[in-house]
């Protein structure tokens, strides 16, 4: 049977706000599947707009645990959450980088802080020390006052 795939994109601007608003407007437009959103702040409201009209959604990119742990039968993901993301990559650190001494930083979106803490979490089981744990947000540019801070406690490795 032949099928036909037709592309119809919407711009969900990474606003959780936007991305309801563009998971609605494909709804309206009756698609039959999305591909997308690209991060776990907007993938994961748009999920339920998804589940709620019965279409498939599968993430590209979302990393977020809640993305498939809501429990919508709709919501497929291609690369690894961020349990197994983050705690790999916190063993990585201690075991093959040989890091004793780990700062890490995170933006405090969606994605940053669940890899972030699941990253701390595998340094920990690994028997490394998280020596320092700094914030910044997704629009910041200047990380100079966090380096800073950071270089006083002299890691080994910064995530």
């Amino acid at each position: 049977k032949k099928a036909k795939f037709e592309l119809l994109a919407e711009d969900d601007a990474g606003d959780p706000k936007q991305g309801t608003a563009a998971a609605q407007k494909l709804m309206d437009s009756k698609v039959n599947g999305v591909i997308g959103h690209l991060n776990s702040g907007t993938t994961i409201p748009a999920s339920k707009v998804y589940s709620d009209a019965g279409v498939p959604q599968i993430s590209p990119s979302a990393t977020n645990p809640k993305f498939t742990r809501n429990g919508y039968k709709t919501a497929f993901r291609v690369v690894a959450d961020d349990v197994h993301l983050g705690g790999t990559l916190g063993k990585y650190s201690v075991q093959q980088l040989k890091g004793k001494s780990i700062a890490v930083i995170d933006d405090r979106t969606a994605y940053g802080q669940g890899v972030a803490d699941e990253f701390e979490k595998g340094v920990k089981s690994a028997g490394g020390k998280v020596v320092g744990r700094e914030f910044t947000n997704d629009k910041a540019t200047d990380f100079t006052a966090i380096l800073t801070s950071l270089k006083a406690k002299k890691p080994d490795v910064v995530f």
